[in-house]
């Protein structure tokens, strides 16, 4: 992992909007708002860390697309602007603790998406970490909780993150 990189934590919504095409949804295009991270991180300005449970997620909404899409442009795994993280131990713990601290209540994926930023956000001794989704509902839960720990909910669509 390069510390001198800005890390951002992609959120499955943000795949998924490219996916699925989602060019205006509630006022925002968010195939070109998800694609300037991806670019960003292509030409090596920004590192993209994505836990395996973005794979899984990816790969459900393929399957119940019924095939529109060729999976294998979207083996994520194989970009090498994207770090992949393993759901260990550590993250699950975190994840456990979210679930139980959060005020509202979140879905446990969203809490190992939650619990691995945090984990890496640690790990890489980051002063602050972003965490981008389009799940509204999941900002607005999470978001002054997750501040307290210097991790940063927001929508994507900003391109002044950087």
């Amino acid at each position: 992992m390069d510390r001198k990189l800005n890390y951002v934590y992609l959120d499955s919504s943000v795949y998924l909007a490219i996916f699925n095409n989602e060019d205006n949804v509630n006022g925002a295009n968010r195939v070109h708002h998800s694609r300037y991270y991806l670019e960003k991180a292509a030409g090596g300005k920004i590192k993209i860390l994505a836990s395996t449970l973005v794979i899984v997620e990816i790969y459900k909404v393929f399957e119940n697309s019924g095939g529109g899409n060729d999976m294998n442009d979207w083996n994520i795994w194989k970009w090498d602007f994207i770090e992949i993280a393993n759901v260990n131990i550590d993250i699950a713990l975190i994840s456990v603790r979210i679930l139980s601290d959060c005020p509202a209540k979140i879905k446990p994926p969203d809490s190992i998406h939650l619990a691995t930023a945090l984990h890496y956000k640690n790990l890489l001794n980051l002063p602050v970490f972003r965490f981008l989704t389009w799940d509204d509902k999941l900002i607005q839960a999470c978001k002054d909780h997750m501040n307290m720990f210097n991790l940063r909910l927001q929508n994507p669509v900003s391109e002044s993150l950087f």
